[in-house]
């Protein structure tokens, strides 16, 4: 097995796996794994890798939670911080940043996102901010009987001025689209790369990429279908870029003087996004 692979090669160097760290996340497998000497690799529902929680369902909310988790403790304890202290709203944003975004968006990009989980993700970071600008919430306003002004997009305007300067002409960019950003040049990267490449054999299956809009075949088990990061993130790269594609394949259908149905068209801007990306446009 692989496993007995790997420590065959670090017994060439002396070194061992520390087997009470070692665990078995069982994904649509019930046998167990033993190592080299005959022991049983422990089973464990959920597991700690390189800051990241890996869990034996696959299922991406639960490091999602985390970073929520983690975010909302560090912007608690800075809350104290933003009334005691005479620093300026702009410096305080920074620190928030350096702070509290940075633990928000850790390696997030490499995590498929389930519908309306983006939106959980721009309201933890608003909720600091809010902090920081001394603003109220729109149902706080509503409370004290006075008009609904503090939205999202207010906060995003203000901590846009706080930001531009006249050394740095810096944009506001919710934290979400900066977590798509990374994913969409991520993939790229993937795409990049030959077949033969491991992230590409795993990430780029045939049957993830070229049948996306095609439904599965067969019986299929209870439940939504897995989250995907392969095909997540060519969703956010067909948003990102589908304005472009969209006037060049109307334009193309009307001068064969018909229009394709969806799914070619989803297809073709697939195609085009896989073209572009080997060609490192994104």
């Amino acid at each position: 097995t692989l496993l007995w692979a790997i420590e065959k090669v670090l017994n060439a160097f002396g070194l061992k796996l520390n087997q009470k760290k070692c665990a078995h996340l069982s994904v649509n497998w019930s046998r167990p794994i033993h190592f080299t000497d005959g022991n049983k690799v422990p089973r464990a529902l959920t597991a700690d890798y390189l800051g990241s929680l890996l869990q034996h369902q696959a299922d991406p909310r639960n490091e999602i939670l985390k970073r929520l988790a983690k975010a909302a403790y560090g912007r608690n304890k800075l809350n104290k911080f933003w009334r005691k202290c005479s620093l300026s709203k702009r410096r305080k944003l920074l620190i928030y940043e350096s702070l509290i975004a940075s633990k928000l968006t850790y390696a997030l990009e490499t995590v498929p996102f389930p519908e309306g989980w983006w939106e959980r993700l721009d309201a933890e970071y608003y909720k600091g901010a809010r902090q920081i600008l001394n603003m109220d919430t729109t149902y706080g306003q509503m409370q004290k009987n006075q008009e609904r002004t503090n939205s999202n997009e207010e906060i995003k305007r203000q901590l846009t001025q706080l930001l531009c300067t006249e050394k740095c002409k810096k944009l506001f960019t919710p934290i979400s689209k900066r977590v798509q950003d990374r994913a969409i040049t991520l993939l790229g990267k993937v795409l990049r790369q030959p077949l033969t490449e491991p992230e590409a054999e795993v990430f780029l299956k045939e049957d993830q990429i070229w049948n996306l809009p095609m439904p599965r075949k067969g019986k299929m088990r209870n439940g939504r279908p897995r989250i995907n990061w392969a095909i997540e993130t060519a969703k956010l790269a067909w948003n990102k870029h589908k304005m472009y594609l969209d006037t060049n394949i109307r334009s193309n259908a009307a001068n064969r003087g018909s229009e394709r149905p969806f799914n070619y068209t989803y297809v073709t801007h697939v195609r085009k996004i896989l073209q572009e990306a080997r060609k490192g446009t994104f």
